[in-house]
């Protein structure tokens, strides 16, 4: 934050500027779409801007007065649901305590010639330091500058605007259809995020029903590669906390938290299709003509058609802020650099989900009561196969040369610190379960058991239970690790935040 009595910046106006500012309109016209400057402003491109005000002066122009009468005001005042943010700013010129209040008189300038507009918003100083064009390189970016924003948010399902919204849809359908099933909801709430993506500018994902993997606890998948989201009816309840839900259960009989959580999850999946194009728009507005839709297509692993469309986005500026997350989402995308370590986190999950599925309920029982014997045949015949092989040699050593790269990565920004930290703890948790597996090997055979007498069987059968113990635990320490990584992610840690945003709004606006 900047000190005040502080200059903002060493800028100076050329030659004839001051003067030709107070002459006239450096601008034409003042009043205009921040997407038309080429600003990267956390705001939404449909935002307006009044620029051009005098040097040191809150005196809106008359020809500014004029265009906001002409046509703007009656579409801005007339729009009764938008809440703008009317944010005056100043060039990079004069002294900070000076400019605060010069931004704050532009902003009340401008709101007093929208007093509708100003009075569902905020009307104030945009913040120090903050600049339409930061640069201040030139006379027609210092004119952007000395300005007022009227501010809408980025068109982002994260926006609380867009989030209560939806929300306010799930409630109004759940308690306005009583005997309509789980299946209803989750189709109307579908729809409902489908069709704010649209109103975003993303293209349509189709929604479909489908089966997950019956070892994994997905519910629900976006594949960038089809632009499809995947939802498993018969799985979605199983992150519902009420006894007995299924696909149709009526709604009648479902509270504000389940319906909460059914909601969240196709708002969550939702979310990952608009991350995703919003990093090809990144892709595409960074790479210019050296790219095309054939190519960005290939490179992200998603349809040409979407492809395009990004493309076509990306002649709007991307808000700065926006496009520091769609940089980082970037990296967990096809072709992204950490995409190797998404795909070996996940594939470890999914294979430790299987010997999860597979082994649990046997693992259980020989724990309770299981003889060494009997352990040892387990892990020769299933346990050591699986885990040598696939978590050794398929996992474990994968995990040592991505270290190793990582490492020498010239990339160490904070996502690449956080995957770095991320992989090292699960590689060491790895090493500690490949560690463990392999004392099975001091258990006893068949014949050395058959040698034993019975105190010497039981101190034998408790040591190997007490070893299947702990390997479970390890299995399970890796397991939370992974899923912990997994939620880390850039994208997931963004869309469950997403998502729990839609649990507490349903969650509110159900309550008496």
């Amino acid at each position: 934050m900047i000190a005040p009595s502080t200059v903002q910046r060493d800028c100076e106006y050329e030659p004839g500027e001051k003067a030709a500012a107070y002459r006239g309109s450096i601008l034409a016209p003042d009043v205009r779409k921040l997407a038309s400057t080429g600003s990267g402003y956390n705001a939404a491109a449909g935002s307006v801007l009044v620029a051009d005000f005098e040097p040191d002066s809150a005196r809106v122009r008359t020809d500014a007065t004029a265009e906001l009468r002409a046509s703007w005001r009656g579409t801005l005042e007339r729009d009764g649901k938008q809440r703008y943010a009317l944010l005056g700013f100043s060039d990079c010129t004069g002294d900070e305590t000076t400019n605060t209040s010069l931004r704050s008189a532009r902003a009340r300038a401008v709101a007093a010639l929208l007093p509708k507009t100003a009075a569902r918003g905020v009307v104030g100083a945009a913040p120090a330091g903050d600049f339409i064009k930061p640069g201040n390189t030139n006379r027609e970016e210092r004119a952007l500058n000395r300005s007022v924003l009227i501010r809408l948010p980025p068109e982002e399902l994260s926006q609380s605007v867009q989030v209560d919204e939806y929300s306010e849809a799930a409630v109004a359908y759940w308690r306005a259809n009583p005997e309509g099933t789980v299946n209803d909801l989750v189709t109307f709430t579908s729809g409902r995020a489908q069709a704010r993506l649209v109103a975003n500018g993303v293209p349509l994902p189709a929604v479909a029903p489908g089966t997950s993997h019956a070892a994994s606890a997905t519910v629900a998948y976006f594949d960038p590669g089809t632009w499809t989201i995947t939802i498993d009816l018969a799985k979605i309840t199983s992150d519902v906390k009420q006894a007995g839900v299924t696909a149709t259960t009526k709604l009648r009989a479902l509270d504000a938290e389940s319906v909460a959580i059914l909601s969240k999850t196709c708002y969550h999946e939702a979310r990952h299709a608009e991350q995703t194009f919003l990093a090809a728009r990144v892709e595409a507005e960074e790479k210019g003509s050296r790219t095309s839709a054939d190519r960005l297509a290939r490179s992200m692993g998603i349809q040409v058609a979407v492809a395009q469309k990004a493309i076509d986005a990306s002649a709007v500026t991307m808000p700065d802020v926006l496009k520091a997350k769609a940089r980082d989402w970037l990296t967990f995308s096809s072709g992204g650099r950490h995409q190797p370590y998404k795909a070996w986190n996940e594939g470890l999950k999914n294979e430790l989900t299987v010997l999860f599925f597979v082994y649990t309920t046997l693992l259980e029982d020989l724990a309770k009561s299981g003889s060494a014997v009997a352990i040892r045949v387990t892990w020769e015949k299933g346990l050591h196969p699986n885990l040598d092989k696939t978590f050794r040699r398929d996992y474990s050593f994968r995990a040592d040369t991505m270290i190793k790269n990582l490492t020498a990565s010239p990339h160490q920004d904070p996502v690449d610190l956080d995957v770095r930290t991320a992989l090292v703890k699960t590689a060491n948790l790895l090493f500690t379960v490949l560690i463990k597996e392999r004392e099975a090997g001091k258990l006893p055979t068949v014949d050395q058991a058959a040698a034993m007498d019975a105190a010497a069987t039981d101190t034998a059968n408790k040591e190997a239970r007490l070893w299947l113990l702990q390997l479970h635990i390890a299995l399970v320490q890796l397991e939370v690790a992974i899923d912990e990584a997994y939620r880390a992610y850039p994208h997931e840690a963004d869309a469950y935040k997403v998502g729990e945003q839609v649990a507490t709004s349903i969650k509110e606006q159900a309550s008496p």
